[in-house]
């Protein structure tokens, strides 16, 4: 199996209906000190979770959750 059919098996088994939003809000909110997060946990949150790094992303800029300390220089 090539690559691309190995992620596109990934990307369907992380549909929007298998992700728990409001599990991953609670822990956001539970994680973050004054509406920030480092880097670091938000990918450790993604691993605990099992969602892709970028759902935890898009979670926290809903929650108005800004991402410091950033691994790689961008926030």
């Amino acid at each position: 199996m090539n690559k691309s059919t190995e992620r596109g098996k990934e990307k369907a088994n992380l549909s929007a209906e298998n992700i728990n939003y409001e599990e991953i809000e609670k822990r956001l909110l539970e994680t973050a000190v004054d509406k920030r997060i480092e880097c670091a946990e938000a990918f450790a949150l993604a691993e605990s979770l099992a969602v892709p790094p970028h759902v935890i992303g898009r979670t926290a800029d809903k929650l108005n959750i800004r991402i410091c300390s950033c691994q790689l220089g961008c926030f």
